[in-house]
């Protein structure tokens, strides 16, 4: 509570949040349980992936060239009953910043995702971990188990 206190009053600007959760397949939450590099490339994929979507999206607003996006993300290490369960939750500022007609920084409020920009979403963040776990040496073929 502490935690979600201190963003709501000194971290968010007063704009739209809403929450996006990466959860892994089983095999790679355990590797990434102990392997702290791969548990933050990951994350990495999953923020970039997450704010260039967000940005292909904000295109589509009149006299949007550049933007930038926001967030806080939370590893969460265990599941409800304790078990290893990587996964991360982020809170993600529900649209984008760029100049506005002042030159001053605004706020633009993007709709919604539809189901077609989530299903890009995630087949890119799939198609990007899995090519940073084969540049790892650690695909498939490494260990078929």
């Amino acid at each position: 509570a502490d935690t979600a206190a201190h963003l709501v009053d000194r971290v968010f600007p007063v704009v739209p949040v809403r929450q996006c959760v990466l959860s892994l397949p089983f095999a790679l939450r355990y590797r990434m349980a102990y392997d702290r590099h791969l548990n933050s490339d990951v994350g990495n994929v999953f923020i970039r992936a997450l704010f260039g979507e967000l940005r292909r999206r904000a295109k589509q607003l009149p006299g949007l060239r550049s933007s930038q996006c926001g967030a806080v993300t939370f590893v969460q290490r265990f599941g409800d009953a304790l078990n290893a369960n990587v996964h991360f939750h982020s809170m993600v500022l529900d649209g984008v910043n760029a100049a506005g007609a002042s030159h001053r920084p605004e706020f633009y409020r993007l709709l919604a995702p539809e189901d077609h920009d989530v299903l890009r979403l995630t087949a890119l963040v799939s198609e990007r971990v899995r090519s940073l776990l084969e540049r790892r040496g650690l695909g498939p073929e490494a260990d078929p188990h």
